[in-house]
């Protein structure tokens, strides 16, 4: 959640809420400071994977392994 939030502390967005759980994003911003397309490069550069752009092999290897999320299964131990 924090990483998420955290990237997104920039001028244009008024509002960033991560919910872990539902795994959901609410982001109110200013369209004519920032593009949606730039709030989704926003996200990738972190790592994340959105609906509209995924991250890069690059950026998602950033994420500790403990937040890896894609063809993972948290339940088991490496």
């Amino acid at each position: 959640e924090e990483r998420i939030e955290k990237v997104l502390n920039v001028k244009g967005i008024l509002f960033a809420d991560y919910t872990l759980k539902g795994q959901s994003l609410e982001v109110i911003f200013k369209p004519h400071k920032i593009s949606e397309d730039e709030i989704h490069a926003l996200l990738n550069s972190v790592g994340h994977d959105t609906k509209k752009s995924p991250a890069t092999d690059k950026q998602y290897d950033g994420i500790h392994k403990c937040c890896k999320y894609r063809d993972h299964d948290c339940s088991k131990d490496d």
